[in-house]
């Protein structure tokens, strides 16, 4: 059974009968859509034609009512407003008018007092729409649609005023129309089955509705979309789902024109379309019997004319498509479309038929050409995932033997920078072993002609070919044909790839070309690689270069810097030996640090004569040497200890480079190996950059060495200086001794002096003293001798050794070897002392170590000379002090006894003027008052001599309390009120009041005031000013002044104004001359209290004393205190 297909031509004719058929269905389906629309609008117009006739008839029922009402109010019950009377009167006009549900009246508030229905209570209608019109506007009055409150049914209400003589309302009379004529108008207009008839006010309320008015009367819907169209347009039409589901066609109107009710009628849909769906129905009937004859006849008619010779092409399609090029369609060829086809049809299979042979040829080719895609694919994938070289070259010489099979043998040679040789890398099918130890024949061999060619060379039988040079190698591998291409890139010979043959070949230019583009792809790889090794190379070494740069500056200590850099080199270079040596000022070079095994290891090894061994040659010359052998290197001198260790070791590949700090050689660099092991130059230059780092680290660790030594001992000169004030000469030397031990690692230290004829053994350090005597006699033997003698240090590496130098039984008997001494020089110049350092083992004490050592001790002489003169300045100030002391006393004792006299002759005068003794006149009490004012001077002068005298003696009375100092200003400057009056000078108060009360002797500060303010008013004129204050100055302090506005001080003679009898210039010049004793015991005073005192002046500008006080008590109330000498 044939399959059914769109794409069958059968199923394509009757497509377009089909589309035949499709004009006709359209126009039978918009016949119809216009009928439905035509009775849509039909029914629309005829439900918006009875809402119309509804409303209409409304007006006519309004113009009823109010002629009802008018007549009702001129009633004789409704104007006495006579309940029963009314009520009976309008139960029978009810009757009368049956479109009313109800007739009543109310009073003007609203209040019933009349219904045609009977009621049980008073019903108000002050709240009702047709009262309150009625009232306000006096005439007729519609209200609302409502359902009733006493008749409970959908109404709508009339109301008319009831007015007296005055025209006041004085009732409302009131009709109620009943709606439901409406549903009488319906039955009259004979609407069609399901139709409808709703009415609602402006809220959304039903008041009547047709059919089941029990059903939907009352209800409020605003929100359903009919009620939300009808209330939005008040007029029109319709197609929607009403409140019962059914979808409708509506029409709809206001009642009235006030729009407070609306009427909608709506017709069901289904009704309205019947008629348009019977004419849709029979049309598509007779469309549907005409469509089924054209299909049969287009079914028929196709096979029979169409169907049976298209087949017969399809058969001979499929035999050709199966592979039969033989296949034919058998159909004759006549005029027309399926003639000139199969006509065409076999002439194609014909044609193919021809055609496949061609192909079959050609796939051959394509095969060959895809294979050596492949393998180019297949060499760029492994050159691109890896960068390991023999990775990348073993992939080659593997896509080389598949895809040219005829290849017996293939190897690789990459020419080296260094050797300038193509050396072996890579081979396949061949003994590598053999072929790489087989020895490298230079010259114009066929490898080398590839390589400086820069292009492929052949050679199609070896055996008659010039260029080869090593034939024995062919003729052992039986190999007759060779092809040689060079590895390029960048157009630089990385090297040259060679493919041999066993049986003779001549090469084709396709060969040579395929074999030049994997060249070509493995020369990119190689490069990488290369560059990539170099890189990690490169990168290796720099982070080993950084690692051993961060952990030589890791310290400063010059063992520890040389034991990193020994053990860095080693695992940096994978060696077996390193040693480090420094040079010695006498050429050797002495071994400083060393790893693995190594001859400096050795008893022997410590240190390298001058000339001697591989790093000697290296220093001198100034650069790295390096020798796969040294017992075989005639230019390097070694000694017999040095060639048997290399014998035993069996390590004698070396290599040493120079260490330069700062252009200077300052030692070498020794890595030791395997015999046989060679050096690259990236090598030897990687072990000179890592020695130069080296270097460096090494001359900063020896400068930092200096700088510590040499800080230590500025440190400890320091000390001895600032010492000397508080230590004896023994103290002071053992400090030293101790800071020499220490400084320089030695075991003893010791200070001999000469003195006193003798060499005395002072600050014996390291060693018990006891055993050491501690005075020679004055001899100058031995070392100490010489040093003397030379007057310069002495330096012994051991003095079991020495023999020019005799030494001590002393030295030997405490087994000291290592031997340095420095002179110790006054400050003429002479050698006053020797110090010693010693060891207890034989030490090389490097020129540095002397010469911070002498600089000790020339420090250390300095400071016992200084210590010296100390002890005799302190010796000679104790015996100046006992004879100022004593000198002293004596002049107070003098004072004394003169100040009494003096007191007498002051009394006898004063008594005398007085008239104790008889009468005086007026020439004698002149007299009597000038022997009274002279002798009161003298008594002052003696006064002020005698409290200086206490003072020289180193002490001064203090009686301390705690006081007021502003009271104490304030009762100095009313003692010199007088004074200041009768020269007409302002004494000023400027005393702040907020410090606190002070501890001090208040006798004493009355009498620094009383010297101030006396000077003060002395050197001030007539008119000027003297200003006395004081302030807080801080909390620990009070500060004091006098100022005033006299003649002032000269500059140059304000330093000497504090000392004994030194008057100013201005003050030799004054009416009343002073002592010049008086500012020496303010200044003495201010300083027992713990203060100072200073003067600030311009001379013709006045001049200002201020001192100041402490605030806190720093000694006892009252006791003896010693004071500063002036």
């Amino acid at each position: 059974m044939t399959r059914f297909s769109f794409s069958s031509l059968r199923v394509r004719l009757l497509l377009f009968v089909l589309l035949a058929i499709l004009p006709a269905l359209g126009l039978v389906l918009y016949t119809a859509v216009e009928m439905r629309s035509v009775a849509s609008m039909e029914a629309k117009a005829n439900a918006l034609r009875l809402a119309q006739s509804a409303a209409n008839n409304q007006d006519d029922f309004f113009e009823g009512a109010r002629q009802l009402l008018i007549a009702l109010a001129q009633l004789p019950e409704v104007r006495k407003q006579d309940s029963k009377a009314c009520n009976a009167l309008f139960a029978s006009l009810l009757k009368q008018f049956p479109l009313y549900v109800s007739l009543g009246a109310v009073d003007a508030k609203g209040n019933s007092f009349c219904s045609a229905i009977p009621i049980s209570k008073s019903v108000s209608a002050a709240d009702r729409a047709y009262f309150q019109r009625a009232v306000q506007y006096r005439d007729f009055a519609v209200g609302d649609y409502t359902i009733g409150r006493v008749s409970g049914k959908a109404s709508l209400n009339f109301g008319y005023p009831v007015l007296d003589d005055k025209g006041t309302v004085r009732a409302v009379v009131l009709a109620a129309l009943d709606l439901s004529w409406l549903n009488k108008l319906v039955t009259k207009a004979q609407l069609l089955r399901g139709a409808t008839l709703t009415v609602i006010d402006r809220k959304g309320t039903i008041l009547v509705r047709y059919p089941d008015p029990e059903k939907w009367v009352g209800k409020s819907m605003p929100q359903t979309p009919l009620v939300r169209t009808i209330l939005s347009q008040g007029e029109g039409t319709t197609e929607a789902v009403g409140m019962d589901g059914v979808p409708r066609l509506y029409g709809f109107s206001p009642l009235g024109n006030a729009r407070d009710a609306y009427v909608g009628v709506g017709v069901p849909k289904d009704i309205a379309f019947a008629p348009a769906n019977r004419i849709l129905t029979r049309n598509l009937a007779a469309l549907g019997i005409v469509g089924m004859l054209a299909f049969m006849a287009a079914w028929f008619g196709a096979d029979l004319f169409v169907l049976r010779r298209v087949n017969a092409l399809v058969r001979a399609t499929r035999q050709l498509t199966a592979g039969d090029l033989g296949a034919r369609t058998g159909l004759p060829y006549r005029e027309g479309e399926l003639g000139q086809l199969a006509q065409s049809f076999d002439e194609m299979a014909e044609a193919l038929q021809t055609r496949q042979a061609e192909a079959k040829q050609a796939e051959g080719e394509i095969q060959r050409h895809m294979r050596r895609i492949t393998a180019l694919r297949d060499i760029n994938t492994a050159i691109t995932s890896s960068l390991d070289l023999h990775n990348i070259l073993g992939v080659l010489l593997e896509k080389i033997e598949l895809f040219l099979p005829y290849a017996t043998a293939t190897t690789v040679r990459l020419f080296d920078e260094e050797s300038r040789l193509l050396e072996p890398l890579a081979s396949r099918n061949i003994d590598e072993q053999e072929w790489r130890a087989g020895p490298w024949r230079g010259g114009r061999g066929i490898q080398r002609l590839v390589f400086e060619s820069k292009a492929p060379q052949t050679i199609r039988n070896v055996e008659t070919d010039p260029r080869i040079q090593n034939l024995e190698f062919y003729r052992k591998h039986r190999l007759i044909s060779y092809l040689g291409v060079p590895l390029i890139v960048k157009d630089k010979v990385l090297g040259v790839l060679s493919l041999y043959t066993k049986e003779e070949r001549e090469f084709t230019h396709e060969e040579i070309e395929f074999l030049s583009t994997l060249a070509g792809q493995a020369t990119i790889a190689i490069y990488n690689s290369r560059l990539y090794e170099e890189t990690e190379r490169r990168r290796r070494e720099t982070e080993a270069l950084g690692r051993v740069a961060q952990s030589l500056t890791e310290t400063l200590d010059m063992i520890a810097v040389g034991e990193r850099i020994v053990m860095s080199v080693r695992d940096l270079f994978g060696i077996k030996a390193a040693t480090l040596r420094l040079l010695q000022p006498d050429g050797s070079l002495r071994t400083l640090a060393s790893s693995g095994e190594s001859f400096s290891q050795t008893s022997e090894g410590d240190a390298l004569p001058a000339g001697v061994g591989l790093a000697s040659v290296a220093v001198a010359g100034g650069r790295p040497v390096w020798s796969a052998d040294v017992l075989n290197e005639p230019r390097i001198r070694l000694t017999d200890q040095m060639r048997d260790y290399q014998l035993r070791s069996g390590d004698r590949s070396m290599i040493a480079v120079p260490l330069r700090a700062h252009e200077k050689i300052i030692g070498a660099l020794g890595l030791a190996d395997r015999t046989g092991r060679t050096y690259r130059d990236s090598e030897v230059a990687l072990v000179q950059t890592f020695a130069d780092q080296a270097a460096l680290a090494l001359e900063n660790a020896r400068l930092y060495g200096e700088s510590r030594k040499r800080e230590e001992i500025q440190n400890l000169l320091k000390e001895l200086s600032q010492d000397i004030t508080r230590l004896d000469i023994d103290s002071l030397i053992k400090k030293l001794t101790e800071k020499v031990r220490q400084v320089f690692t030695v075991d003893i230290s010791d200070v001999r002096l000469f003195e006193g004829g003798q060499w005395t053994l002072r600050g014996v350090s390291g060693v018990n003293p006891n055993l050491i005597p501690t005075s020679r006699t004055g001899t100058a033997r031995g070392h100490s001798g010489w040093i003397i003698k030379h007057r310069k240090p002495l330096v012994i590496r051991d003095i079991a050794q020495e023999q020019n130098i005799v030494s001590g039984d002393t030295i030997k008997s405490l087994g000291v070897h290592g031997y340095v001494a420095v002179p110790l020089f006054s400050r003429g110049g002479e050698v006053i002392g020797v110090l010693r350092a010693l060891t207890y083992q034989p030490r090389d004490f490097i020129q540095e170590e002397v010469d911070l050592l002498q600089q000790m001790a020339n420090g250390a002489a300095i400071a016992l000379e200084n210590a010296r003169l100390l002890e005799q300045t302190k010796k000679q100030a104790l015996e100046l002090e006992e004879a100022n002391k004593a000198q002293a006393d004596f002049a107070a004792m003098i004072a004394h006894d003169l100040r009494s006299p003096l007191l007498n002759v002051v009394g006898a005068a004063g008594m005398i003027q007085d008239g104790l003794f008889g009468p005086v006149n007026e020439e004698q009490k002149k007299w009597l008052g000038k022997i009274e004012a002279s002798s009161r001077n003298l008594v002052d002068l003696v006064s002020n001599f005698l409290d200086l005298s206490k003072l020289e003696a180193g002490y001064i009375d203090l009686v301390k309390e705690e006081i007021d100092l502003k009271e104490l200003i304030r009762a100095g400057i009313e003692n010199y009120l007088t004074l200041a009056r009768e020269k007409k000078i302002s004494l000023k108060d400027q005393v702040d009041l907020s410090f606190r009360r002070i501890q001090a002797d208040p006798r004493r500060l009355e009498q620094v005031f009383a010297n101030l303010l006396s000077n003060a008013l002395k050197f001030t004129e007539e008119g000027g000013t003297v200003e006395v204050g004081a302030s807080q100055e801080s909390g620990a302090e009070v500060k004091a002044w006098v100022k005033d506005s006299g003649v002032g001080i000269p500059a140059d003679e304000i330093a000497k104004l504090f000392q004994k009898y030194r008057q100013t210039t201005s003050g030799k010049t004054a009416k009343q001359k002073g002592t010049g004793l008086g500012l020496v015991i303010c200044k003495v005073i201010v300083e027992a209290h713990g203060g100072k005192i200073w003067v600030e002046s311009e001379e013709g500008k006045g001049a200002t004393f201020t001192f100041t006080l402490p605030c806190a008590d720093q000694s006892a109330v009252s006791g003896r205190q010693q004071a500063v000498n002036s």
